[in-house]
């Protein structure tokens, strides 16, 4: 068949050929069918659902008491639901130190204290020496050893005999001082007689009635009774100035005493402080006490002779008062940038079977900026009903809660979920494009 019969013949098969009016109304169908679709996936929304780990507690939640040590309850003074102060002491882990010899050293360390603060003396054998103390029984022998060095120095002082002794001589000191000076003023008393005997006769002389001898002996007298005065006012210095001093020596000596003194307080302070602090260490790790005020929870020990490990959580105290519920949920890192704030959150709870009770629902509040070392982010929720949930079901609250919170981002329409990734594919091959029109490779 030449070409160009074979040409017309395939122009009128395909080009003059006319299909159908059932062909015909079919694609137009199809093609209003695809219209409305584009339509519809255009007006089509629904959110994205990211899911995260929920946490429902209070304003004041339980707190957890653990174990320091390892070892096993020997003594447990509460018993689970009791309510309790903060301070009081819940239990008593395995030791060598015995709690009953504790509190008699306690009452010692009050006493002493006492002692100490209003300047009272310490009563000689104050301390027992059969206390079971164990760790702290080296401590205990140091403070014992302190106030009796500080006691029998106020019994066997060497230096307040001394200072006794030297009181005494000094008060024997002045008596002499007082006679000397008595003594003193009477012949003070006989000087003045003999210095008026001695102008008599000197007056007495001149009128020629007594010899030149009588004059002088008369002159002799005076300047002997002169010289006697002269050796009380030398005996009188003498002794002012020993007991100058026997002063000065008692100053010296009541120094030392009070230095002396000083240094064993000091030392009692010291070996108190120290006892203390061991005993706060030693009951920090070994008696357990309750952190606050609330009720007692036992939750994996509850009786005596049971072992614990460090770090295990003994009791809970769980406050009197619940007041405001707060959620907590982790976000993970991934599509967190699509959560914010007024966003709806459903959370299901593994205390309460969603399906038998429903969920609760709520708001999220904020989002913290950065995340935390597990590279999650924390939102807080606000709930819309509190702990009523979406069957209007009062869930009960008790302290604290767990389970999976959905998050409802903002609606995005089905039509922008289809060409999003044509879209993204198209940005990466003008990218890819671009890059190689700039040599990059």
């Amino acid at each position: 068949m030449p070409d160009a019969q074979l040409r017309q013949t395939y122009y009128d098969k395909v080009y003059n050929y006319r299909p159908g009016w059932i062909v015909r109304w079919g694609l137009l169908v199809i093609f209003f069918i695809m219209i409305l679709v584009f339509i519809g996936a255009w007006f089509i929304k629904y959110p994205d659902v990211i899911n995260a780990v929920a946490e429902v507690t209070t304003v004041n939640p339980p707190v957890h008491v653990t174990a320091r040590v390892s070892g096993k309850i020997t003594k447990l003074w509460v018993k689970d639901r009791e309510p309790v102060r903060k301070g009081d002491f819940l239990a008593m882990l395995e030791t060598t130190v015995s709690w009953d010899d504790i509190v008699v050293v306690k009452q010692y360390l009050h006493q002493i204290e006492e002692c100490l603060n209003k300047g009272e003396p310490l009563q000689g054998k104050l301390f027992r020496t059969n206390l079971k103390l164990g760790e702290l029984q080296q401590a205990y022998n140091l403070l014992i050893t302190s106030c009796n060095e500080y006691v029998n120095y106020g019994v066997f002082s060497y230096t307040q005999r001394e200072i006794a002794s030297s009181e005494k001589l000094l008060a024997a000191k002045y008596t002499y001082w007082g006679k000397q000076n008595e003594q003193k003023e009477v012949y003070h008393e006989i000087y003045s007689l003999a210095e008026s005997e001695h102008s008599r006769d000197r007056n007495l002389y001149e009128s020629d009635v007594i010899s030149t001898s009588d004059m002088e002996r008369s002159s002799m007298g005076l300047l002997e009774k002169k010289a006697t005065l002269k050796d009380l006012d030398l005996s009188v210095a003498g002794t002012v100035s020993d007991i100058r001093q026997m002063e000065y020596n008692i100053d010296v000596l009541r120094t030392k005493d009070q230095e002396k003194h000083e240094l064993l307080i000091v030392n009692i302070r010291k070996a108190l402080s120290e006892l203390s602090s061991l005993i706060d260490i030693w009951q920090q790790n070994y008696v357990i006490s309750s952190p606050e005020s609330g009720n007692v929870a036992f939750t994996n020990y509850w009786s005596e002779n049971q072992v614990v490990n460090a770090g295990e959580i003994i009791v809970s105290i769980v406050p009197a008062e619940t007041m405001q519920t707060i959620v907590r949920i982790q976000l993970p890192m991934q599509s967190s940038g699509k959560v914010k704030a007024g966003q709806r959150v459903n959370v299901k709870l593994e205390n309460y079977p969603y399906s038998q009770f429903g969920f609760l629902q709520g708001k999220i509040e904020s989002i913290s900026a950065v995340p935390n070392k597990d590279d999650l982010y924390t939102a807080s929720v606000t709930l819309n009903k509190g702990l009523v949930t979406s069957y209007n079901k009062k869930l009960e609250m008790g302290q604290y809660l767990k389970g999976t919170a959905e998050v409802l981002t903002d609606d995005y329409s089905l039509l922008l979920r289809l060409f999003d990734p044509l879209k993204a594919f198209m940005d990466e091959r003008i990218r890819i494009k671009e890059e190689a029109g700039n040599g990059n490779p």
